[in-house]
């Protein structure tokens, strides 16, 4: 498993973004700043720390159990839940664009992904604010993809990949790397993120060809509340492919801790 002064400024940034949409080849960059600014109020997060339940779908029992979610500005991140099986850690890091996962299960095993796949959800995928502001620097390009649908919800659809390295060709790079992200153009706040994921092979296995191997992961964030000058979704749908999608996790939040010093201690045998 994987696992008020604000709502004028809220206010604000919404108007200015449905009514200053922008064209051309700045269209992209724009869209992402101006959700930024309407998610952070133009206000710093250095770490976030998400508290709640998430029920995993999947399971026969559908159960709640407790998850704490915490990132740094830097991509890092922490995922920590409690089931009948005993508590898991996981533990998200990004180099050049480049994102690994480390877990911990119940029994003090670690696991890792193996080949140090590119192809891995944002290591930020459950705050979209700190998601918006790692694909927002030079490390990532963009492009607009255009105003369309998404869950009911007309959106603006800016789609993001790591800048290519010398070693990978740029189309590469944007075919196995991709994100999208799905803003409401009436509040500019993300409605969805889209990330291209490599599922687990059994040991010794390949997949048929590079686009075989690739699936849909879609996060759904709704209920968006105000927290310290931010506005934050305390709720979190995560959904596995794409035809149709199957919910895999409902995750709620209870409560927000925002620059508080929160570090992320390294898993043994992770990087």
């Amino acid at each position: 498993m994987r696992f008020v002064s604000l709502l004028i400024v809220f206010a604000f940034a919404a108007v200015a973004f449905a009514q200053s949409v922008p064209t051309g080849s700045t269209q992209a960059s724009t869209l992402l700043q101006q959700s930024l600014a309407a998610q952070t109020g133009g206000a710093l997060t250095e770490d976030i720390t998400l508290n709640g339940t998430v029920a995993f779908i999947s399971d026969a029992q559908d159960e709640s159990v407790p998850i704490t979610l915490t990132a740094l500005k830097d991509g890092t991140s922490q995922v920590s839940f409690s089931s009948a099986t005993g508590a898991h850690t996981e533990e998200w890091s990004v180099s050049n664009g480049r994102p690994t996962i480390t877990g911990v299960g119940p029994n003090g095993s670690v696991t890792q992904p193996a080949g140090g796949s590119i192809t891995m959800p944002s290591a930020a995928w459950f705050s979209p604010a700190l998601f918006t502001a790692l694909v927002s620097n030079s490390d990532y390009s963009s492009s607009y993809v255009g105003s369309e649908n998404k869950n009911g919800t007309s959106v603006q659809h800016v789609r993001v990949w790591p800048a290519s390295a010398s070693a990978i060709p740029e189309a590469i790079m944007q075919e196995q790397t991709r994100s999208d992200l799905y803003i409401d153009p009436a509040t500019a706040l993300p409605v969805a993120a889209t990330f291209r994921v490599r599922p687990y092979h059994k040991p010794g296995t390949k997949p048929l060809s590079i686009r075989a191997s690739l699936a849909a992961e879609e996060v759904r964030y709704s209920d968006y509340r105000p927290v310290q000058g931010r506005t934050i979704p305390f709720r979190l749908q995560v959904y596995l492919g794409d035809t149709p999608p199957m919910e895999f996790m409902d995750i709620t939040i209870s409560s927000v801790s925002i620059n508080k010093g929160a570090t992320i201690a390294a898993l043994a045998g992770g990087n």
